[in-house]
């Protein structure tokens, strides 16, 4: 008998078992299409071998999907440089590492033009400098605005701030420095670091700005060196004790002045040193000391010539000294008054007791105590006597004669 072919309507269900299928036995030829789905292939059935894997060509790249089609193997693009618009979806996370770019390469922010940000960071290494560009004003902040380190303003000036109170600003003059609200202002100076307490300076202005003072630290803790007050007096210092004030009507000193090199003078004639602070006797009319002058004179005899000798002169305030020395008189003949001219000041009195001084003569007729007495411009020489003063006159004069001579006596 003959077999005939059995209809899957003829075969019972589970009949088939996998022990009944040889194995190779059922190929793809022997599968309807869509016969197999993915419901009946077992977990993990199909591993990496089933796959395709392509060829040479394809190494690196990845199966891609095609809306239904083969999938192909198709390379993903990972290199930036190629993408003209890069875009990122979240956060750059650098994780751990750094971002590099190489010198003259910009970091833009903003959008000032399509290819300028208003904002640049780079390095330039021509001349090794890093810049921050702004088209801008800038103002570096923290917390979002809460607080302001410092703001830089274009075509104006920069501001630095101190806790969020603006200490300092640049101006077209210059700085300024500027205090908080009721304190003080002030800019500190160290030389060498400021490692010992003499290193260190400031200039201080006061909280309600009264006063402006140079300040030093080297005694360890800050004393005033100048000290200047607005529309009022300049105080200099010593070791912290004022020395020098001024005052509306000059300067106040305390202490000495020591002329180290150089003189005093004073600027104004009539203007001198005044003692009007000690005390006085009742006759006082004075107690301004104004003048001083020392130097020499020459003797101009009334009558005839002589020959001088030491012929110096002193004048302290209005009191005048004069000394010298006379002889070789060309007139030793005439009965006239030996009388001595060319004093560098007149006298202004006539008085014994302001205008006179010690003389001594040698080889002359009269043996007298002779003063010498200054009248005028000129001194003439008197001595005692039983009756009127005796007079030196020309005709006294004999070979040798000399005469010493000192007198003080007042001027204008």
């Amino acid at each position: 008998m003959a077999l005939t072919q059995i209809s899957t309507a003829g075969v019972k269900d589970d009949a088939v078992t996998a022990g009944k299928i040889p194995a190779n036995a059922v190929g793809s030829s022997e599968l309807a299409d869509n016969a197999v789905d993915t419901a009946a292939i077992a977990d993990q059935a199909v591993d990496l071998t089933k796959l395709p894997h392509g060829t040479g060509s394809n190494d690196g790249k990845f199966l891609r999907a095609n809306n239904g089609a083969d999938p192909t193997f198709e390379t993903v693009n990972t290199d930036l440089s190629a993408d003209s618009s890069p875009q990122l979806g979240g956060n750059l996370d650098c994780n751990g590492s750094n971002i590099f770019l190489d010198d003259n390469n910009k970091i833009h922010f903003g959008n000032l033009t399509g290819s300028t940000g208003d904002l640049q960071i780079y390095h330039s290494p021509s001349d090794n400098c890093s810049y921050i560009d702004t088209f801008h004003h800038l103002q570096i902040r923290k917390d979002n605005g809460a607080e302001i380190h410092a703001k830089f303003t274009n075509n104006e000036g920069t501001t630095l701030y101190y806790d969020n109170v603006q200490t300092f600003n640049t101006e077209a003059n210059g700085i300024k420095v500027l205090g908080p609200a009721d304190g003080v202002a002030q800019v500190e100076i160290y030389s060498d670091r400021g490692d010992d307490n003499q290193d260190k300076w400031r200039i201080q202005a006061s909280s309600t700005g009264e006063f402006l003072k140079f300040q030093t630290y080297g005694s360890g803790s800050w004393q005033d060196t100048i000290s200047a007050q607005s529309q009022n007096q300049v105080r200099l210092f010593y070791n912290g004790s004022e020395k020098l004030n001024t005052i509306n009507t000059g300067v106040a000193i305390t202490g000495k002045i020591y002329m180290n090199n150089g003189n005093l003078q004073f600027g104004t004639s009539g203007a001198g040193v005044d003692f009007s602070s000690t005390s006085d006797a009742s006759g006082m009319t004075s107690e301004l000391l104004d003048d001083y002058e020392d130097g020499t004179w020459t003797i101009n005899p009334h009558d005839g010539s002589c020959t001088s000798f030491g012929t110096r002169y002193t004048k302290i305030g209005n009191t005048v000294t004069v000394w010298g020395r006379a002889t070789a008189f060309s007139d030793t003949s005439t009965n006239d008054l030996v009388r001595l001219k060319g004093l560098p000041y007149s006298a202004t009195s006539s008085n014994f007791a302001t205008c006179c001084g010690p003389a001594m003569a040698q080889y002359i007729n009269e043996d007298s105590g002779w003063v010498a007495f200054v009248e005028g411009d000129q001194i003439k020489f008197y001595g005692s006597s039983s009756g009127s003063f005796d007079q030196l006159r020309h005709n006294e004069l004999n070979s040798g004669h000399e005469i010493y001579f000192s007198a003080t006596y007042t001027t204008v």
